[in-house]
């Protein structure tokens, strides 16, 4: 599988998930110590962190909503501060306050915003029809209440090429995803390949293909559309063991605990 597109000339982010020690001190420090931290580095223009927003467990939803402590984004001016500072930051730390993290690099401005973009692999699909669970759920109608946040990162199966990876999401899934009723926000970063980390770094700070928000009026607004009354996504029949893999998810609340611009 490809690793993804080289670095284009444009601003950039490292967007990391992070489990902390069972420990309200971690907490504590993650945002008074860390995260200020960051922001005073030189090479970091902005930091913007999110505690996950606690949702349900359906019984439908197989992978964990509750997994993560939360989503930070940090801007950067150059790409390259990520192997230069940040990995040995996180290394010092990983294993004690932080029990996990992952990422990735990306452009701070999304690939697609899939309510109005068309990305190019869609068009030889756009006829197909889209088979739902029973008939396709009612939208509520929009109001002012604050947004459920939805998002999801993955990488691909290391047997799928990664144009056939692209193919099958960006052709099909979203292509699905952008007709779910009720949806607000959809839109996607797509990995930015730097080769100054080792691959054992890669695989933690830079290892995702993609990370994906959807935001809906309510959690129940967001089941209903995806999983209850949603529809049945088509899968890629060149790849019976499924495409992506290493699925995460979280939801987080409509604006940031965080923001500190250096």
């Amino acid at each position: 599988m490809s690793t993804g597109s080289l670095l284009v000339p444009e601003p950039v982010k490292w967007t990391y998930i992070y489990a902390l020690a069972d420990d309200p001190s971690a907490e504590a420090w993650h945002r008074d110590e860390w995260l200020p931290g960051l922001a005073k580095l030189d090479g970091v223009d902005r930091v913007v962190a999110h505690r996950t927003r606690e949702a349900p467990q359906p019984e439908d939803v197989s992978r964990p909503l509750n997994a993560w402590a939360g989503l930070v984004e940090v801007h950067l001016r150059e790409p390259d501060f990520l192997a230069s500072v940040l990995a040995a930051r996180v290394r010092e730390h990983l294993g004690g306050r932080f029990t996990d993290l992952r990422g990735l690099l990306s452009t701070i401005r999304e690939e697609y915003d899939l309510r109005r973009d068309v990305p190019a692999q869609q068009h030889p699909y756009l006829t197909e029809t889209i088979s739902w669970k029973g008939t396709r759920p009612p939208a509520d109608a929009p109001s002012d209440d604050d947004l459920w946040r939805y998002v999801y990162f993955f990488r691909y199966r290391d047997d799928v090429a990664w144009a056939d990876g692209e193919d099958w999401y960006l052709g099909h899934h979203t292509r699905e995803g952008r007709q779910l009723p009720g949806l607000r926000r959809y839109v996607t970063w797509r990995r930015r390949r730097t080769d100054l980390l080792d691959a054992d770094t890669t695989g933690r700070l830079n290892g995702f293909a993609r990370y994906t928000e959807l935001c809906f009026e309510s959690f129940e607004a967001w089941h209903r559309a995806t999983h209850s009354h949603g529809p049945r996504w088509r899968m890629d029949e060149r790849y019976p063991a499924g495409v992506w893999t290493d699925y995460q998810q979280l939801f987080i609340g409509t604006t940031p605990d965080i923001d500190i611009t250096a």
